[in-house]
């Protein structure tokens, strides 16, 4: 920012005067309150999260993603269902004229059902039930037709034999479908956690520009108040003419700080609307951040939030390197309470880097989540840690907080 010095003498006063009088009017036409800064709307965080989750094409798709998993889950459990079957035939067989004598014609009839059961070794067990009867036509008009029945059951293993024959191979396919159900509910929540990561960051900087707007337009009117005041005195011949040059330079310097806080604070709105779903243009609405942080100390609510966002973000980004699950627990331990996630991933490879800084092992890692992690806990009074799990592979990350910490956030009792 340019500072300007005025120096002595008349001339330059005067149109140093006339310069500023003239700014400072257009300056005060230009400026307006907050609230009209085009149209306004005011929003939580609560309600931006929720319409930013319910927008949000990529977790539509991932939604989608886990019932088509759940469809396929209940395909395959199919393979373990009964199998019933049913058939029946008739057959009649006359002789022609012409034909062999010894030739007796008959009409057969057949009906039989089976019912099969699959194995979970891969064989089948079926059992089958058939009632016939036949009845022979006598050539001879004075003999009686004979009638014959007949039943049988049928009781029927059926096994693969070397390789193939077992659980491991017979069920592969409800297997894969329950695998693949557990990566879309994890890309799922994955996706959640990005989603509120996000509005959270684009949230709180609006919340911020909201407040430095209402910092400067404080400032200006401040320096207006000093204006009037000035110019009071100097009707009163309390003091010179240049008395006012010097505050009419200070407006003019914080109405442009203004200007480009609010400026910001647009841009800030329309960051926040494209996250939300909403149409982006000069057209709508802007949005002013209703939430502002607490003043408790250093740490706030929000930390807590992001501390458990990157504990659960990370074991996410594990668990499907190898397609494994992720749980979240909790339980009171005395005055604290203790928060478990596990997953089922690779594990740590090389524990004493984990708390380094910029130290990381993901592609696209920054090396400080963890690091950040801690030292929210370490100020909250608390702890955070990270071994790998003993009874499988994969990883658990233990935080352990306070109640009374817990119980500051708004809902909890």
């Amino acid at each position: 920012m340019r500072r300007y010095k005025l120096r002595s003498g008349l001339c330059v006063w005067t149109i140093a005067t006339c310069c500023l009088q003239l700014a400072g009017r257009a300056h005060a036409d230009r400026v307006q309150p907050l609230a009209a800064i085009g149209a306004a709307k005011n929003i939580t965080l609560d309600e931006a999260i929720r319409i930013a989750i319910h927008q949000n094409p990529t977790l539509a798709a991932s939604v989608v993603d886990v019932r088509i998993a759940d469809a396929q889950i209940l395909e395959a459990s199919g393979i373990d269902d009964f199998a019933l079957e049913g058939d029946s035939r008739w057959l009649s067989t006359r002789t022609q004229s012409g034909g062999q004598a010894n030739e007796t014609p008959f009409d057969h009839l057949r009906i039989g059902a089976s019912l099969t059961r699959p194995l979970p070794s891969g064989g089948a067990l079926g059992f089958t039930f058939a009632t016939d009867y036949t009845r022979f036509i006598s050539a001879d008009s004075t003999m009686k037709d004979n009638h014959v029945f007949a039943r049988s059951m049928l009781l029927a293993l059926s096994h693969p034999l070397l390789r193939g024959s077992g659980v491991a191979v017979a069920r592969a396919e409800r297997r894969r479908a329950h695998v693949a159900r557990d990566v879309a509910a994890l890309r799922k929540a994955a996706t959640v956690a990005a989603v509120i990561l996000d509005v959270s960051q684009v949230y709180w900087e609006l919340a911020f520009s909201t407040a430095e707007v209402e910092i400067r337009r404080a400032s200006v009117d401040l320096a207006r108040e000093q204006l009037r005041a000035v110019l009071a005195n100097i009707e009163g011949g309390k003091q010179p003419p240049s008395a006012s040059a010097e505050v009419e330079v200070a407006i003019a310097s914080r109405e442009e700080e203004l200007l480009v806080a609010e400026q910001m604070l647009r841009s800030r709105s329309l960051e926040l609307r494209q996250l939300l779903g909403r149409e982006i243009g000069a057209i709508g609405p802007t949005l002013f951040a209703s939430d502002r942080p607490t003043d408790d100390g250093p740490i706030t609510d929000l930390d807590q939030d992001q501390l458990l966002i990157n504990l659960v973000q990370n074991a996410v980004d594990a668990a499907l390197e190898t397609r494994g699950a992720v749980s979240v627990g909790w339980h009171k331990t005395g005055s604290y309470l203790e928060v478990l996630v596990s997953d089922e991933g690779p594990g740590i490879a090389n524990s004493d880097n984990l708390f380094v800084p910029f130290f990381t092992t993901k592609p696209n890692g920054s090396g400080i989540g963890l690091v950040l992690s801690r030292q929210i806990a370490e100020a909250h009074k608390g702890s955070l840690t990270l071994q790998n799990r003993q009874q499988t592979s994969g990883c658990i990350a233990r935080l352990i907080l306070p109640l009374q910490v817990v119980a500051r956030r708004p809902g909890v009792p």
